[in-house]
């Protein structure tokens, strides 16, 4: 399926029908994205086609008032998600897809065993705002929850050292 919010808003009955997976990223990678893009609904923090499908997520985000709250709530609402719907092998980190050069994927395609691309991670991209970074990064390491079900505390602490680092070359 093509656009994730639908995926993941119908991820519970296509999983009872097909083999499913997802790809997951650093929290605070997938924020700063989000946040790169001005023609994305997700940097306001709203999704029309999740809340369309997932009334309750319609409803949840409707009285959160500030964006970045309601950006974290979408990648919750993912990571919750994925968590509920899919085995944990059915779930592939980005990063590990960047340092197995593809072979990652072989977990879907046993043919990707063969595999060695030069891939790059983008996780501190130079389109980044790295202040922002900085500021999402330490708002998401007081919160509990969802937001930590595929990746640990120093993930994001990591993440968020890199960015200063860059930020003061």
């Amino acid at each position: 399926m093509k656009h994730p919010m639908a995926f993941a808003a119908l991820l519970e009955p296509l999983s009872k029908r097909f083999e499913c997976f997802a790809i997951v990223r650093n929290p605070l990678a997938t924020l700063a994205s989000w946040n790169s893009l001005d023609w994305f609904a997700l940097k306001e923090g709203h999704s029309p086609i999740g809340e369309k499908l997932d009334v309750d997520l319609g409803r949840a985000l409707s009285i959160i008032g500030e964006v970045t709250d309601r950006q974290i709530h979408i990648l919750e609402w993912f990571y919750d998600r994925f968590r509920r719907f899919l085995s944990e092998q059915a779930v592939i980190k980005y990063e590990d897809l960047m340092t197995s050069r593809g072979r990652e994927l072989a977990k879907i395609v046993s043919a990707a065993e063969q595999l060695d691309e030069d891939l790059n991670s983008k996780n501190v991209s130079e389109f980044y705002d790295h202040k922002l970074m900085s500021e999402i990064g330490q708002r998401l390491l007081k919160r509990d929850g969802p937001i930590w079900n595929f990746y640990g505390r120093a993930a994001v602490e990591a993440l968020v050292s890199e960015t200063s680092r860059g930020a003061e070359l």
